[in-house]
């Protein structure tokens, strides 16, 4: 380059040298010379030197036109957004990736805290890259301020007045829980009329006298626990039998103004007996087609009914006069019994038999449930066993029982995973009081759920009943003033400040998986 440089230097010197020489000498003595074809530019000429920059700005212009538009390709950026990029630099091509991270973000996560699920869970199962903050081996110190704190309900070592704030103190706190009846020998949660070793445990059903003194120690059992929700001091609690499961709910809890109650799955028999006590209830979750239209309201197919049993005579002699024969008249009459039947029971089992109650109501459920003797089991393994009741805060007859832990390692993909199982009656507080410990500790963590299929129609009926707000401006302002005034009503009710504050608020969620990565939640 320095030689093609200097030769370049040199031709130019001999063509300046050339070009004063032609102005003394003429063409004849100088015929080796040629004369140039078109006149010399001026080198001082504004009008060519500025055409020269317009024209190199232009294409200057234009190849970074062409960069910000590969760039704006390779950021993943819309057409819209290319089309301007004659006003935009880089800063604000940055605001504009960072407003697309942040829709994108909100697109795919759930919320910054978790929100109430009123499903029944059976176990539960933590899983994370790093191990967990607590362990299985609890010292008893450790032990005795997880239990304090849960018997005196302070809040999940949020308090000053807590003893011990290490996570194995908090987590055994986590996973109390009460219970009545308590019968260590039979499994009554979840409840199964079909449990093995039936002739190895003797039946607490063939003893009247058991049978009886178990009632009796349930029924005073029921009537604390329903007192405790009726004077917000318990937020909820669960009533678990074989056939169904009931959610009873404290005024002010997800919303609601009064007490209520949501009973999952129920037949048209239950149902029956329901109206017949005078009990009133709705069925948020039923479907609203043409045909369930016409058969929607039991009472008219119960009328139906009783027409039928009352006047048999006089079908089958209005039948006979017209001229139909026997045989015809015993195939209509079972056809129809038939149809009448199969519509009676095609919600029965499902998440649209669930039934609401709420007001003055609950206590008419209250009555017949303490009263109604079909609840309890009159065979198999538990047989005389009235329904579980499983509760956040103490009441008459209640054992303090604690959830069944197991923790271990495991390999997905050639990746080790820490994984803690916990079994037992899953209440929604307890798995949001989890997460929030488990935020302090780990980045990122996954949740699975076993839930108990009926239940999740609470949650579905909760979200049916309270839409979601259309807008952030509507999510604030929604409900702050009856949630001001149920806080300070549930203060007393066992729960901590922070959550109760979630279980006041209209919003719900159904999910069987929650992932936590990057301080937000993502289920499904």
């Amino acid at each position: 380059m320095r030689r093609h440089r200097l030769r370049m230097g040199r031709l130019a010197a001999a063509t300046r040298l050339n070009k004063t020489d032609t102005k003394n000498v003429s063409n004849d003595i100088q015929p080796n010379i040629i004369q140039p074809s078109t006149k010399r530019k001026n080198p001082f000429k504004l009008n060519d030197s500025i055409k020269d920059t317009n024209k190199k700005v232009k294409d200057c212009d234009d190849d970074e036109s062409e960069t910000d538009n590969s760039l704006f390709r390779l950021l993943g950026l819309t057409d819209p957004q290319m089309n301007n990029t004659e006003t935009l630099n880089i800063n604000d091509i940055l605001k504009k990736i960072k407003e697309q991270n942040e829709k994108t973000a909100a697109k795919v996560s759930g919320d910054k805290s978790l929100i109430v699920d009123w499903s029944f869970r059976s176990k539960v199962r933590f899983m994370s890259p790093k191990p967990f903050p607590w362990t299985q081996t609890l010292k008893t110190c450790e032990e005795a301020c997880g239990t304090t704190g849960f018997v005196r309900c302070m809040g999940g070592g949020n308090e000053s007045q807590f003893i011990d704030t290490s996570p194995n103190a908090v987590f055994h706190q986590c996973c109390l829980y009460w219970q009545h009846p308590s019968l260590p020998w039979l499994q009554l949660f979840p409840r199964s009329s079909k449990q093995s070793d039936v002739d190895k445990v003797p039946l607490v059903g063939s003893q009247p006298k058991i049978r009886d003194s178990l009632h009796r120690d349930w029924a005073d059992s029921f009537r604390s626990l329903f007192q405790l929700v009726r004077v917000r001091h318990c937020p909820y609690f669960y009533m678990v039998a074989n056939t169904f499961t009931c959610l009873f709910r404290a005024a002010g809890v997800n919303g609601q103004s009064e007490i209520n109650a949501m009973l999952s799955s129920t037949t048209l028999g239950f149902r029956q007996l329901l109206k017949e006590e005078g009990v009133q209830f709705t069925m948020p979750m039923k479907k609203k087609d043409a045909l369930s239209q016409s058969l929607e309201n039991d009472q008219e197919i119960q009328e139906l009914d009783i027409d039928e049993e009352d006047e048999p005579g006089e079908t089958r002699e209005w039948l006979a006069s017209l001229g139909v024969g026997e045989e015809e008249i015993k195939r209509i009459s079972s056809s129809q019994e038939m149809m009448s039947r199969n519509a009676k029971k095609k919600i029965d089992g499902d998440y649209d038999s669930l039934i609401y109650i709420e007001g003055c109501e609950a206590q008419a459920l209250f009555n017949f449930l303490i009263n109604c003797k079909s609840i309890t089991p009159t065979t198999g393994m538990l047989s005389g066993v009235p329904p579980t009741l499983i509760a956040p805060v103490a009441f008459v007859g209640a054992t303090l029982h604690t959830l069944k832990v197991r923790e271990s390692i495991v390999n997905v993909d050639n990746e080790v995973f820490h994984s803690m199982e916990i079994r037992g009656p899953i209440f929604p507080h307890t798995v949001i009081n989890l997460c929030q410990i488990l935020e302090d500790w780990l980045d990122k963590f996954s949740v699975t759920f076993a839930t108990i299929d009926s239940t999740k129609a609470f949650s579905m009926a909760a979200r049916h009943s309270c839409p979601e707000p259309s807008s952030e401006s509507d999510k604030e302002a929604k409900n702050k003033p009856g949630q001001a005034f149920s806080l300070e009503n549930l203060s007393d009710c066992g729960l901590h400040t922070t959550i109760l504050e979630r279980f006041c608020s209209d919003e719900v969620r159904l999910y069987d998986c929650i992932k936590y990565s990057d301080k937000l939640y993502v289920w499904t």
